[in-house]
């Protein structure tokens, strides 16, 4: 699985929701910890010295981001890395060398 693929299953978990306390909107708890389970391997697996690997999973550890709100960050975050992993927006040595004096 790549983050592409992860930001895609976390979009449709989003909007399956249950009712919490004073009407919050919660991602339900075992889709919740699936997603959050397989982004952590995932990161920890591909990025484990990133900064915001650490940011992801410490993020997890809080119970409130799992109000679907907060979830977005989350998101957010996996769409960092999938933007990164995207061929087109890494420079190129060439790129690196022809920029350097500029």
């Amino acid at each position: 699985m790549n983050a592409k693929e992860l930001i895609e299953k976390g979009e449709i978990i989003k909007n399956n929701t249950e009712e919490g306390s004073y009407g919050l909107q919660y991602i339900k708890l075992l889709d919740y910890g699936q997603w959050t389970s397989l982004c952590s391997m995932y990161l920890e697996a591909n990025y484990p010295t990133n900064s915001s690997t650490k940011r992801f999973i410490d993020l997890v550890k809080k119970s409130e981001t799992r109000m679907k709100d907060s979830f977005e960050e989350l998101i957010g975050i996996m769409k960092g890395f999938s933007d990164w992993e995207e061929p087109s927006l890494k420079p190129t040595l060439k790129d690196i060398l022809a920029n350097r004096d500029k």
